[in-house]
């Protein structure tokens, strides 16, 4: 797995671990990163220089033909993903009897999988792998017909980076590869794709410990916080609010559509100086918070959690939200649109009008205190309910017994 556990689709895959470890898997998680967290069976494939080495240089000859193009950087990061680590090294790597795939950019070669003699389950977490390099397409759906010409590189150099990519992923992918996708909205492209139309794709939810992040009273966690209590606050968080599809220029434009007396908006996450020139709102800027006790009493401090992704493959920070008892707005489109029911757990908005999503704040503000307190109920018990990391890791659990041939169920079955 690429990056280290901050970032959202390693956490995800962090804790799915963890759950997978309470249903008795012998679980071990290889990153190509150092990290913090206190766990025996996290290995860092690049711990030794020499492979550090290896990795650096590996990475930036495959990002080498990247840079002759023009990046379109109001989107998300261009792969070619021909760099990758001395994975195959690792211990863990040579007695696993099945391998999972998560976020791989920078640590897994594609071409290397070809290379893995053994049964492979692969999380979608981006579009990234149906795509001839980008994580997300937006309005592009060439990745349908193989991906070419793509309109994040800019003006196109006599090769064409994207049809190349495609290609080697194609011939890369090996046949025993399982697909599942964290939402049906990332299972259905995958399914449309020219790449993985082939294999066998299943949709299995995300999940988030719901044990760790579950409510605390508004009042003391605004207090945790030095937080005013006369004032109601509007949440949002990302990891990096730069890239496009975490819809910043929507939720500015969203913000201003609103009333901003007794209001005030939190921002966790990386932002630029631009971006928050563009906000006419109150607002404080939390940056980058990776604990979840710091998380949780943030979440259970606001009134809404507002979600103006334009494209996302699930929507964690939704669910981590919810089941703290904040109820979300969001756009009725992907992996978002999937977790929340509108005006039951939270707000679907029109896709992707910002005052559209303006209104759904203000509903959910404008409810009376019964109501609102049962909507939050309600949220609370949807991501207990559909969203928690037990419930996907019985179901992984599942897919690699039958994957394996074993005729046993996960607990709890």
């Amino acid at each position: 797995m690429a990056g280290d556990l901050s970032g959202g689709a390693a956490r995800g895959a962090f804790w799915l671990h963890k759950a997978l470890v309470r249903l008795g898997v012998n679980s071990q998680i290889l990153i190509n990163s150092a990290d913090e967290q206190a766990d025996d069976r996290l290995t860092n494939i690049n711990a030794r220089t020499g492979r550090r080495v290896w990795q650096g240089l590996s990475n930036r000859l495959s990002e080498l033909p990247t840079r002759l193009h023009f990046i379109d950087t109001q989107h998300q990061h261009f792969d070619n993903g021909l760099g990758g680590s001395l994975y195959k090294r690792c211990r863990a790597f040579q007695d696993a009897d099945l391998v999972h795939l998560h976020h791989i950019n920078g640590a897994v070669s594609v071409k290397s999988l070809r290379t893995i003699n053994k049964p492979m389950v692969w999380t979608l977490r981006s579009m990234w792998p149906l795509t001839g390099g980008c994580h997300y397409s937006f309005d592009c759906t060439r990745y349908q017909s193989g991906c070419s010409s793509c309109p994040q590189l800019g003006p196109q150099l006599p090769f064409d980076l994207a049809r190349r990519n495609a290609r080697i992923k194609r011939a890369s992918y090996p046949a025993q590869l399982q697909f599942v996708g964290v939402s049906d909205w990332i299972s259905e492209s995958a399914r449309a794709s020219a790449l993985l139309a082939r294999f066998p794709i299943r949709t299995i939810h995300n999940g988030i410990d719901t044990t760790e992040f579950s409510p605390i009273d508004q009042r003391a966690a605004k207090a945790s916080l030095h937080l005013r209590a006369d004032t109601r606050y509007l949440l949002v968080v990302a990891q990096n609010f730069r890239n496009r599809h975490k819809g910043f220029s929507v939720l500015c434009d969203a913000l201003s559509h609103l009333n901003p007396s007794g209001l005030h908006l939190l921002i966790v996450g990386n932002t630029s100086q631009e971006q928050v020139a563009r906000l006419r709102f109150p607002h404080t800027l939390l940056g980058k918070v990776t604990d979840t006790e710091s998380l949780r009493a943030i979440y259970s401090a606001s009134s809404v959690f507002v979600a103006p992704n334009l494209m996302e493959t699930f929507g964690k920070t939704v669910v981590e939200a919810m089941a703290c008892g904040t109820p979300a707005a969001c756009f009725d489109s992907t992996g978002p649109g999937e977790i929340v029911e509108h005006k039951v757990s939270g707000y679907r908005a029109r896709s992707f009008d910002p005052r559209a999503l303006a209104e759904g704040i203000q509903w959910l503000l404008d409810l009376p205190a019964q109501a609102g307190f049962d909507l939050a109920t309600q949220a609370r018990a949807r991501a207990v309910e559909h969203f928690d990391t037990m419930i996907s890791g019985r179901k992984y659990l599942n897919l690699y017994q039958s994957i394996l041939g074993l005729n046993h169920r996960a607990p709890g079955q």
